[in-house]
């Protein structure tokens, strides 16, 4: 991709029909594009912490990095707090259940 890009902006008088093939090429990357989105997106609505990555360039790769990177961070950091959220949640249940119970009505011990 990047070698046809230096070839077409610096040699575009050596190579015939360089505007189709400009376009032909701009086509390629917008479908590979397409597809490496609708897999980042099947992956993100995965349950799944690893992904098998085939048949992408370093070019590609590049492109989404940052982008999967930062959605891997949040989708971590969401989960954390789910997790922490429903810990929570269950410790509030047990001290309200805790609170119902005979130990918080002001009795004690020594009043059985």
């Amino acid at each position: 991709m990047e070698v046809s890009r230096l070839l077409l902006k610096f040699a575009v008088d050596d190579v015939p029909q360089a505007d189709e093939i400009r376009t032909l090429i701009k086509d390629i990357w917008d479908l590979r594009i397409a597809k490496l989105r609708k897999s980042v997106d099947q992956f993100m609505s995965s349950e799944s912490m690893v992904a098998k990555v085939n048949n992408l360039t370093l070019m590609e790769i590049n492109y989404a990095r940052d982008f999967l990177s930062e959605a891997l961070s949040v989708r971590q950091k969401l989960r954390t707090n789910q997790n922490l959220n429903f810990t929570l949640g269950d410790s509030q249940l047990f001290d309200s259940r805790l609170n119902d119970s005979k130990f918080s009505s002001g009795s004690t011990l020594d009043d059985t």
